[in-house]
């Protein structure tokens, strides 16, 4: 696993970034001398209840693979979902050394009326849908003890962040709703629990109720999505130690997650647990809040993602 994320941060980097070699060089140090990073959890848990393979078997040329992730700030910006969409298109891509270049993201343009003026002002980002899409000739799926070679399928992979939110949030908005029941998403990817675990008054019971109602709503109005939960990263209070919170929270989603055959991925424990943010920062793969990461974390988290939900699929058709 480590091989394969490596060998494709140091493409990205070769063909991206070539002027900027010390990402690939940071990266490759914080995966094989980080004495934080735990790469060998690196995998999706309880991945055959999660309804990986990611895609039924068998669909025509015209179907469309959609996965939909949503989150807060992480999954605002474009760094973290877009690094996790390239990974996927590569990774699924038969043949061919070409590494797919970033989408370009669509922005929407929204007039905003006042007084006596009119103004032609850009929606705010992490109000956004960003699409990523890619059209990927000759993708091969085994099925039945078979190959099956699909010439054209498309993968689609969309995220949608709001900074600052919580799972909460997420239950009532109706742009959620919006897109779940234009999109049908295959695969929803759920990254919150960071700012609830910051809430004056903290409860991680509540939490797991609210996630339970934002479950709810997700099949509600797309009910043949399956899901991926993911545990809240590592984030320091004051920039001085691990909320105690965040702990918590990634405890009671993964007995969540087990007792109701959930599938999710624990970044927290992959990352190194409490105060592994600090590893991180001294990498040069966090902010120096200390709870968001730079440029490159975020790549990297995009990366982790992506080999988790491949590795996921390929070995549940290769059974």
């Amino acid at each position: 696993m480590i091989k394969h994320i490596t060998q494709l941060i140091l493409l990205f980097s070769i063909a991206l970034f070539a002027q900027q070699k010390p990402y690939s060089a940071q990266i490759d140090s914080l995966l094989n001398a980080a004495p934080g990073l735990i790469a060998q959890q690196n995998y999706i848990h309880n991945s055959s209840f999660t309804g990986i393979p990611l895609w039924r078997y068998g669909f025509a040329e015209t179907d469309t693979i959609s996965i939909l992730h949503i989150g807060d700030s992480h999954i605002a910006g474009k760094y973290y979902p877009r690094a996790t969409a390239e990974f996927l298109f590569n990774s699924f891509k038969d043949g061919g050394s070409d590494f797919f270049a970033p989408a370009i993201v669509k922005k929407k343009k929204v007039i905003r009326k006042k007084k006596r003026k009119k103004t032609a002002t850009k929606k705010s980002r992490t109000e956004l849908l960003i699409p990523f899409e890619k059209d990927i000739a000759g993708l091969q799926l085994v099925a039945a003890s078979s190959i099956s070679l699909v010439e054209s399928p498309t993968i689609k992979f969309y995220s949608y962040g709001v900074s600052g939110k919580t799972y909460k949030y997420f239950t009532t908005s109706q742009e959620l709703i919006k897109y779940l029941k234009s999109l049908k998403p295959s695969l929803v990817i759920i990254s919150l629990g960071g700012n609830d675990s910051f809430t004056a008054n903290y409860a991680s019971e509540s939490i797991i109720g609210d996630l339970e109602a934002l479950l709810a709503v997700i099949k509600t109005h797309s009910p043949s999505s399956r899901f991926v939960i993911t545990t809240p990263t590592d984030a320091f209070l004051k920039k001085t130690a691990t909320n105690p919170n965040l702990l918590l929270t990634r405890n009671a989603i993964i007995e969540y997650c087990e007792q109701n055959s959930l599938g999710y991925w624990d970044i927290f424990g992959i990352m190194g647990g409490e105060n592994s943010m600090n590893t991180w920062f001294e990498n040069g793969l966090a902010q120096k809040d200390k709870i968001h990461f730079s440029k490159l974390g975020y790549k990297l988290l995009g990366y982790l993602l992506a080999d988790a939900l491949y590795n996921a699929h390929m070995s549940t058709i290769d059974k």
